[in-house]
């Protein structure tokens, strides 16, 4: 693995830890019985399977909510899809939408929301690489995350 590659899978593993105490940080001051979770993003969210193979790629959710609740958090996933169809025991409820732009869940995004329930949720955001794949450029990437990011905190309207 080329030394360039090496730093950047450093810097998402730190960015993964960052995220993971900001999360759990989060849910200890909450205080709540059960925190709900809505994983918004892409293939990356919303894993995958391959029937014929028999392979399946579980998605960060999996071990995101089985560290969650080893740790004593009351988890509970939302979001408008129960999809793919895993073969294990798991809360599947996310809005992974494989082969999306920001700009399309930010379209769509809307009618998800309503769907969701209970309606507040801590958001995992995984957006962009699709935009990059596209073309699209970085700027209208940001005003996309804004606009996602300005809908959830309004959420429910």
């Amino acid at each position: 693995m080329p030394p360039s590659d090496l730093i950047r899978s450093g810097r998402t593993a730190l960015v993964g830890l960052g995220f993971a105490v900001l999360l759990a940080g989060m849910l200890a001051a909450s205080g709540a019985a059960s925190t709900t979770i809505l994983p918004l993003g892409d293939s990356v969210t919303h894993g995958s399977v391959d029937e014929q193979a028999g392979t399946f790629h579980l998605s960060y959710r999996y071990w995101l909510r089985n560290s969650l609740r080893a740790e004593g958090n009351d988890v509970d996933f939302v979001g408008s899809l129960r999809t793919p169809n895993f073969t294990i025991a798991f809360d599947n409820d996310n809005d992974g939408h494989a082969g999306y732009t920001s700009g399309e869940i930010l379209e769509a995004l809307p009618a998800w929301l309503t769907s969701c329930e209970p309606p507040r949720a801590i958001a995992l955001v995984h957006l962009g690489t699709n935009d990059v794949m596209a073309g699209l450029p970085p700027s209208e990437t940001v005003q996309n995350l804004r606009g996602i990011v300005n809908l959830l905190r309004a959420w429910p309207s």
